[in-house]
């Protein structure tokens, strides 16, 4: 038996509407899935959100819970997949805070981000080349603190379900309604990364509720359109994967921990005292006088001596190849025709639309137009004809006044000839 081997879990989530979803999950025994032991909501529109987080909370008996994982719908939450140069977890943080800016149309400033590693070096493990990153603008994830402190919600993390979908889907699609209707997660292939998709185009590999039942074991009135996110949750914390991610997630406020974190740490520091005690005691014992005490007390340091000064030349190493890494990233070449994406925009976007926002990079562009239009669909659909580029991702976002936001990542055709050279 493992020592400190988390048994159950409470994961709470919250729907479009802020109604607000919980349930307590028991490993089992086996090395499938775990069972379900409880759940509880709490969908009332008379009692705000901070009220309904913690009666679920209070309901399922939070304090006692050894893990517990809440999350749901944002507003301005995005998912992305990123493939990255092969770097350990901590080079990474200080390159995605650079190249963060070429993929999102907004500054990075305004922004809460995180990650989650889902490729690594073949080679070498501990290099990452492939991770999955959550954007939240910053407004957003300070009201959800404040929600969950009046709350007086003890948790080890918060994680939006999107981000954890390639933990349980495996190749195939995930759709969560409750969460985001407009968009699902299309899981990785032989020839495409992780996405996320319009739900409009969805296709005929997405996970069924026969199947999601199933595996859990599930009853039959159990209403799983509303709790699935949670049970997603609740596997993905007593995964191997989540004590890999817990560092690269969300900053959570030392007084949203639960206490029993630092119960653990007082036992870990009893624990060392008594290892202490008993080697000063052994080495007391098999030395005969103070001169080899104090020898072995000088070969220790020697040896400490040693480990801090390849420690420091390793991070004098990984601080030049990150270096190396910004200088090669700034030098590659623009490949797009930049007259070209002018025209075609100049000719096809109507009196009512602007450009508020254009960046390259590579072969890619982000692009971000504002609208009058109510309806701007058809105008996405008209970006889909273009043999110009190909629509990556899109997304919708309605403003204020009226306005509506489109937000655009676009790959120029190979095979498209430019203008220029007509």
């Amino acid at each position: 038996m493992k020592l400190f081997e988390v048994k159950t879990s409470l994961s709470i989530v919250w729907d479009t509407n802020f109604s607000v979803y919980g349930i307590v999950y028991k490993k089992s025994k086996n090395k499938g899935k775990g069972k379900l032991e409880s759940y509880f909501s709490c969908d009332d529109p008379n009692i705000p959100f901070t009220e309904r987080l913690k009666k679920v909370y209070t309901k399922l008996d939070g304090n006692t819970k050894e893990r517990i994982l809440i999350g749901g719908y944002c507003r301005s939450g995005a998912v992305f997949t990123l493939d990255v140069p092969s770097l350990a977890a901590s080079e990474l943080k200080n390159y995605l805070s650079f190249e963060l800016s070429r993929h999102i149309p907004y500054p990075v400033e305004s922004i809460e981000w995180w990650m989650r590693p889902i490729k690594f070096n073949q080679a070498n493990k501990k290099l990452i080349e492939q991770i999955r990153v959550f954007t939240i603008f910053k407004n957003e994830w300070e009201e959800l603190l404040n929600f969950i402190m009046k709350g007086e919600i003890k948790l080890d993390a918060v994680v939006y379900p999107f981000l954890i979908a390639d933990t349980w889907a495996e190749g195939k699609h995930l759709y969560m309604p409750s969460i985001d209707t407009q968009f699902y997660y299309c899981g990785q292939s032989e020839f495409e990364n992780p996405y996320m998709k319009q739900s409009s185009n969805k296709t005929n590999n997405i996970i069924s509720k026969n199947e999601i039942a199933e595996i859990y074991s599930l009853p039959k009135q159990f209403p799983i359109d509303k709790y699935f996110p949670a049970l997603l949750l609740a596997n993905y914390s007593m995964t191997e994967n989540f004590k890999l991610d817990i560092d690269l997630t969300g900053k959570i406020p030392k007084n949203v921990r639960p206490k029993r974190l630092t119960t653990l740490k007082l036992v870990t520091a009893v624990l060392a005292v008594i290892f202490i005690v008993n080697i000063g005691t052994y080495m007391y014992r098999v030395s005969s006088n103070k001169n080899r005490v104090l020898e072995n007390l000088n070969a220790v340091q020697n040896r400490l001596n040693r480990a801090i000064n390849a420690y420091e030349n390793k991070l004098s190493v990984g601080k030049e190849l990150n270096d190396s890494i910004q200088k090669l990233i700034s030098a590659m070449p623009n490949d797009i025709n930049l007259v070209d994406y002018l025209n075609y925009f100049a000719d096809n976007l109507p009196m009512s639309t602007w450009i508020t926002n254009f960046n390259s990079y590579s072969n890619n562009v982000n692009v971000t137009i504002q609208t009058k239009d109510a309806n701007p669909s058809s105008l996405l659909n008209s970006f889909y004809q273009s043999t110009l580029f190909t629509v990556q991702n899109n997304r919708a976002q309605k403003g204020m006044n009226n306005m509506n936001y489109i937000y655009l990542n676009l790959t120029q055709n190979s095979n498209t000839q430019n203008l220029s050279d007509l």
